[in-house]
């Protein structure tokens, strides 16, 4: 028998439980009206713990001892009752809680509201009291909500004693008093923690006058860090604000025989941008708050022994930087407080063989004795737990040579003149290799040219820029260069200059020389460049540009040769040189434009010509183990940039609420006519499981939720329960960019961090993944991220997702099932749910009754065996679906009639008559704290009605905790 294709719609339900707690006794009102307030878990701390007692040590979430900087949480259970019977609700429902000092509080949960007719949830100025408004509730329920606070710095053995009252409930009613209570008293443990570190790869400057202004040497810049170890793993937890100044003691003796101290300060560390950026008052992601002033005493005995004292800094760490200079995310396990350097100078003449021009030492640098202590409650002194001394040495190899670098890469001065590296619009990183390049945009070849050289100027230096001029053009300026990258004075106008005039020398153009068509061939050819005399017709910048019919677009490369005794002096000294180039037209979207550059200078390898090894396929250097790009660049031809920006209107909500997202995909301006729209646009958003996109408009909670304001032009839900959303433009330009918003739902079961990802692509823009994919680096400007929090309940709860909400006669579809146990100490054991299959009637059930109900007279069986985890046992009944659905009993004591009077089997008994099974029972091994459990069966949709909607729920319960009945659509 042929089926004829249908459409059915499937709703599924789930069951949640809010715990109800032991309810403290209240005077009634006049009114017959009566609150209860009381506490169910307290866990005075966060894991890891210790496995000893101790200052800054805690072993025991149950012990009533909490370390400075961890959380304490209270399940607060409340309820307003009627005497009489009455239904109804009470009206601003709210929680009271107040701190003693010592104590703040963290953010409140996604539960407290604030109403537009009530009382707003909030926490005080001072951080020590919260009110919690959980909106209207309904009499005889007992709602609970966990209350976080975090201990602050105070003494080891602190007492935090709460107020008899610390704790209140009540609701709008007048004449009804609150109800009250108070945690039991908490104990601080906290000790100092930092620790000192010798920065590795100290930094390093030759050809210094020292001191005595006549000796020349090396001046050697010695890192050092203090910093909470264990960031990562322990966090702040237990951590004490040590006493001033912190001091440490540096010993130069291990450098050499006559170094001497330049300068002790606090700040940045040269050359090691890994680090985060030193303040005096600062809150941004990549600075310490407040590193202190540093100063430094000489042992007048010892002249080689030097104190360093630290002072007027932030050691709180309630500002700690997440983010170094260079913009990575530090990941290194340490919460930095100060970071300064110890210069040291050393002279030439304490390198052995200096005399005949050779020879090196290992100048090694120790620091010890870190002095970073505290006290207890008594005044008694508690000495810092953090100092690790295998990171206490740093060694800088100084060594008498002859040596030179180049580097090469894109910038833009005109439209990023003072952020270096000065990136083209829309590139990721430096030298990243996916900096977009429209037609007419213009950029900048940036070749700097140095000598590390101990003594040693470099005479008779040459460097040459070569590009792909298939792809790009010398061109003058558009706008002329400004501020520290204006021409000097005799360069006004030109193409090629060098930055500030710091070597003399001139600008030549090559012509009539020709790059191959094919890219292999052409890239080839540029790494084999040499600069030389012969080959082409190389003609003086100044002249070329004196003459009218000089044509800048036949020219291919650009060389740069020093004027006679001009030098390029010892000690790092930096030459920039700059060449301006233009894209051409006609260049297919992701095609790579590439440039690379050489030099050379007599007293490097006898004035040979260091060649470019740069591979603009791979963006690596094919001369060097580690591959880094610095002999050449890349940009990626483009006929419109595109990125995306992504927010979260909420960053928490509750589980079971909703939270809304903004997607907004922009055309970027390159500076360059005609890149102002993106053909072909695709976003596609990912949501992760444990959320589920609102399609249609709904109401949850009480609250209006929107369908999405562009309709998805498909949806597909992941066997992991993600969500892949895609919206597709047929184009989209500059200024008239889709404001995309959509909302989700958590599950009831959900809780803790979820990271949202969304991605953009078009053909325009050659740089962009393909659609649906993940771009490869970091901080591609064609992905947005946001994070929202979900609050989980205190109890138990269970969560229900139909993976697929459209369905055609003959198609199978599949539900999954998710439980958690959101308590933090208790294990649930026996966890059980039953799912019983939708039948007409659902929505008259009793307590696990279904709305909507099923409304469609499809047929549908079930398609096999469900797959459970490891563990688990599953089994089935044929028995009438109404029995079973009624079977579900919710109630508090009912544990042992959850299902009774079914006849429950094993899948062999019922795999010949799968069309009559009508309920599917699943028990868990036992559920952790905070642990969730997810199983998925399929049915298969025999025959059917279009339209309409099956609807499914699944009731789950433990022995420790009831069970209650959510729905989620």
């Amino acid at each position: 028998m042929k089926y004829k294709k249908t459409l059915s719609a499937v709703i599924a339900v789930s069951s949640v439980y809010l715990i109800a707690l032991p309810q403290a006794p209240a005077e009634a009102a006049s009114n017959e009206l009566v609150y209860a307030v009381s506490l169910g878990e307290v866990l005075t701390g966060t894991a890891p713990f210790d496995t000893e007692s101790g200052p800054g040590l805690d072993t025991s979430p149950t012990d009533n001892v909490l370390r400075s900087h961890d959380t304490v949480t209270w399940e607060v259970a409340v309820s307003a009752n009627s005497l009489v019977g009455e239904s109804g609700t009470a009206n601003n429902a709210t929680i009271t809680f107040a701190l003693p000092d010592g104590l703040v509080w963290n953010a409140l949960p996604a539960q407290c509201i604030s109403p537009v007719d009530g009382p707003p949830s909030q926490i005080s100025p001072d951080e020590r009291t919260a009110n919690c408004n959980l909106g209207d509730i309904p009499l005889g329920s007992s709602p609970v909500v966990t209350l976080s606070a975090k201990a602050v710095s105070r003494p080891d053995g602190t007492q935090l004693t709460f107020a008899p009252d610390a704790i209140s409930f009540r609701s709008d009613d007048p004449d009804t008093p609150a109800a009250t209570t108070a945690p039991d008293e908490i104990t601080i443990s906290s000790a100092p923690r930092l620790n000192m570190t010798k920065v590795p790869n100290p930094y390093v400057t030759t050809n210094v006058l020292g001191p005595d202004g006549v000796t020349r040497g090396w001046s050697v810049q010695y890192g050092v860090t203090v910093s909470v170890p264990g960031l990562n793993t322990k966090g702040l937890r237990g951590y004490q604000t040590p006493d001033q100044p912190v001091t440490f003691v540096d010993d130069l003796s291990g450098i050499s025989p006559n170094a001497q101290l330049l300068e002790v300060r606090g700040s940045d560390i040269t050359n090691h941008g890994e680090f985060p950026g030193f303040s005096r008052g600062s809150t941004t992601v990549n600075q310490v708050a407040n590193g202190g002033k540093w100063s430094a005493s000489v042992d007048p005995l010892n002249p080689q022994l030097v104190t360093v004292s630290i002072s007027q800094a932030d050691f709180s760490a309630t500002h700690l930087p997440t983010h170094a200079r260079n913009g990575s995310v530090l990941g290194d396990n340490k919460g930095y407080v100060t970071m300064g350097y110890v210069l040291v100078f050393v002279p030439l003449n304490d390198v052995p063989g200096y005399e005949a021009g050779a020879g090196s030492i290992n100048a090694v640098n120790q620091i010890r004795d870190l002095e970073a202590n505290g006290t207890n409650v008594g005044g008694a002194l508690i000495p810092n737990t953090g100092e690790d001394h295998s990171d206490n040495t740093s060694t800088a190899k100084l060594t008498i040579s002859v040596q030179g670098s180049m580097s090469k890469r894109f910038v833009d001065i005109i439209n990023n003149p003072t952020r270096p590296p000065h990136l083209p619009v829309g590139g990721t990183a430096d030298r990243s290799g996916d900096g977009p390049l429209s037609a007419g945009q213009q950029v900048q070849s940036q070749v700097s040219l140095q000598n590390v050289s101990t003594s040693t100027p470099l005479s008779d230096v040459r460097a040459c820029d070569i590009w792909d001029s298939t792809a790009m053009s010398l061109a003058r300026f558009r706008t002329a260069p400004s501020g520290a990258w204006a021409w000097p004075s005799g360069s006004e106008g030109f193409p090629a200059y060098s930055r500030n005039d710091a070597l003399k020398g001139h600008f030549e153009y090559l012509t009539d020389y020709e790059l191959s068509d094919n890219a292999d061939t052409r890239w080839q050819q540029m790494r084999a460049f040499t600069c030389e005399d012969n080959l082409g017709t190389w003609t003086d910048q100044a002249t070329a540009l004196a003459d009218p019919d000089f044509d800048l677009t036949s020219v291919s490369a650009v060389r740069f040769i020093a004027d006679n005794g001009a030098t390029i002096s010892a000690g790092q000294t930096n030459v920039l040189l700059l060449v301006n180039l233009e894209r051409k037209p006609d260049l297919a979207a992701g095609t790579i434009v590439a440039n690379m550059a050489g030099w050379s200078a007599s007293e490097l390898s006898g004035g040979t010509y260091r060649r470019a090894g740069y591979d603009p396929v791979t963006n690596e250097e094919l001369t060097t183990p580690a591959g880094i790009a610095t002999t050449g660049d890349r940009m990626i031809a483009v006929d419109a940039a595109i990125g995306i920006a992504k927010t979260v209107e909420s960053a928490r909500i509750a589980a079971g609420s909703s939270g809304q997202f903004t997607l907004t995909p922009r055309v970027l301006d390159l500076g360059a006519a005609g890149s102002d729209t993106a053909e072909t646009v695709t976003v596609t958003d990912v949501i992760p499981s444990g959320l589920s996109l609102i399609e249609r408009d709904t109401t949850i909670q009480g609250q209006p939720v929107a369908a999405p304001s562009h309709a998805p032009s498909k949806v597909t839900i992941h066997e992991d329960g993600s969500t892949s959303v895609t919206w597709s433009f047929a184009s989209i330009r500059r200024g008239q960019e889709p404001v995309i918003t959509y909302s989700v739902q958590a599950a009831n079961t959900a809780r803790g961090d979820y990271v949202n990802s969304a991605v953009v692509s078009s053909p325009s823009d050659g740089t962009s993944p393909a659609p649906g994919t993940l771009p490869v680096l970091a901080n591609d400007r064609h992905l947005a991220l946001a994070t929202v929090s979900v609050d989980g309940v205190s109890g138990i709860a269970v969560s229900k997702v139909a993976l697929n909400p459209i369905v055609e006669a003959g198609e199978d579809f599949s539900w999954r099932v998710q439980v958690a146990n959101g308590s933090t100490v208790t294990t649930q054991s026996n966890p059980t749910v039953i799912d019983v299959l939708p039948y007409l009637g659902d929505d008259g059930s009793g307590a696990t009754a279904r709305v909507p109900g099923t409304t469609n007279t499809a047929q549908f069986r079930l398609a096999g065996p469900a797959a459970v985890p490891a563990g688990a046992t599953v089994l089935y009944t044929t028995d009438d679906a109404r029995a079973v659905q009624l079977s579900q009993d919710l109630g508090a004591a009912a544990h042992a009639d959850f299902g009774s009077g079914i006849t429950w089997v094993g899948y062999d008994t019922v795999a010949n008559q799968l069309d009559q099974v009508t309920a599917v029972k699943v028990t868990f091994a036992a559920m952790t704290p905070l642990s969730d459990a997810s199983f998925t069966y399929t049915l298969t949709h025999v025959s059917g009605e279009e339209g309409g909607i099956w609807s499914n729920n699944a009731s789950f319960r433990t022995a420790e905790a009831p069970s209650a009945c959510s729905r989620i659509p």
